[in-house]
């Protein structure tokens, strides 16, 4: 039996064949690599790896995405187009449920013509030129909000959130507690600070029911709704 995993993994992988790009997944919640650890954090294609190499000196993706990207986010969280500190676009599809940012899709790159280019995200200084032997074999699209790779991408961004539910509810289903389930979130977030609504959604509870589940099974208490797993 196909379950949601699989299927999205092939839609995934239908994604990248219809437009010539990669996607790569940024987990701002610790929950999408929990369910999917198959999806690439980082923007591995051939394109940005021969354009890093060459370069001395750049703003590495990772740095570039948390600061302009998460930046964007907050103010707004519906899909946008982002024009990298490279020259290269990447359509951004945040994956959003119960108004909680998760992560984000990225799915590029792709050159394009950006004077009229309504949406540009930039460092503040002009994007390198690409050596023409190089931008023919990159997609070249046309970056609006009702592009294909928008509505499409968004279908992705959906079918992440339906895999998530389903290892949440395999996990609950398969005998173990809440008490385990808590613990093993802490182990794989203990790196970063987890907001008490992070808990709250990966257990799929209310905040204060989340902070009674602590109080008995860790006798830890949350006043300020965070703590940190260091």
């Amino acid at each position: 039996m196909i379950d949601a995993k699989d299927n999205f993994l092939k839609a995934v992988a239908a994604f990248e064949r219809t437009f010539k790009c990669f996607i790569a997944v940024h987990d701002y919640a610790g929950l999408i690599r929990e369910s999917l650890p198959e999806l690439p954090v980082y923007h591995l294609n051939p394109y940005c790896t021969i354009i890093k190499s060459r370069k001395s000196e750049h703003l590495s993706c990772i740095a570039f995405d948390s600061k302009y990207v998460q930046e964007r986010l907050s103010q707004n969280n519906e899909p946008f187009w982002k024009l990298c500190q490279h020259g290269l676009f990447e359509a951004v599809i945040p994956v959003v449920n119960e108004g909680r940012t998760l992560g984000v899709v990225f799915a590029g790159p792709f050159r394009g013509n950006s004077k009229n280019f309504i949406d540009v995200l930039l460092t503040g200084r002009k994007p390198d030129e690409l050596p023409e032997k190089w931008s023919k074999k990159i997609p070249e699209v046309a970056p609006s909000a009702n592009s294909p790779v928008i509505a499409l991408g968004g279908l992705l961004a959906s079918g992440i959130i339906g895999v998530i539910a389903e290892t949440r509810k395999r996990k609950m289903s398969g005998g173990i507690s809440r008490k385990e389930v808590i613990g093993d979130f802490f182990e794989r977030n203990h790196s970063r600070q987890i907001m008490l609504s992070d808990l709250a959604g990966h257990l799929n509870l209310c905040d204060s029911r989340t902070s009674q589940l602590l109080k008995q099974y860790f006798n830890k208490a949350l006043p300020n709704c965070s703590m940190s797993t260091g």
